[in-house]
């Protein structure tokens, strides 16, 4: 899931975002005395996309988010839930989060990049 949200939140690491800020996951920074970068489209945004010293950074970043912001306690209960049953169903995963992005649409293109993945299996 990790994987499809990479591809999707860095065109496959192709990303202005990706390349300049190593920024795999489109994480966000609303502290401007952060390390951040503007969007191109939108210079004057209250927030930019956080800077990290190398892509394995903002992958560390993004799970310590996962498992720590209170945004994601319905995945992490999910995940519990799935671990207790010896269930993996990625696709219930990837709809908890929502509120990932603001594109209404979000988990269900997280969901056709798995399945896209999982072709090549």
């Amino acid at each position: 899931m990790a994987v499809a949200q990479a591809i999707q939140e860095s065109n496959y690491g192709t990303s202005h975002f990706s390349k300049e800020a190593n920024n795999l996951m489109g994480i966000k920074e609303f502290d401007e005395n952060e390390p951040h970068i503007k969007p191109r489209d939108n210079p004057d945004a209250d927030w930019g996309v956080k800077v990290f010293n190398n892509k394995c950074e903002s992958m560390m970043f993004y799970m310590d988010l996962l498992n720590e912001s209170y945004h994601y306690e319905e995945f992490r209960d999910e995940r519990m839930k799935q671990y207790v049953s010896d269930e993996a169903d990625l696709e219930k995963l990837a709809k908890t989060l929502a509120v990932y992005a603001e594109d209404v649409y979000y988990p269900s293109k997280i969901i056709k990049i798995m399945k896209e993945l999982e072709s090549y299996e």
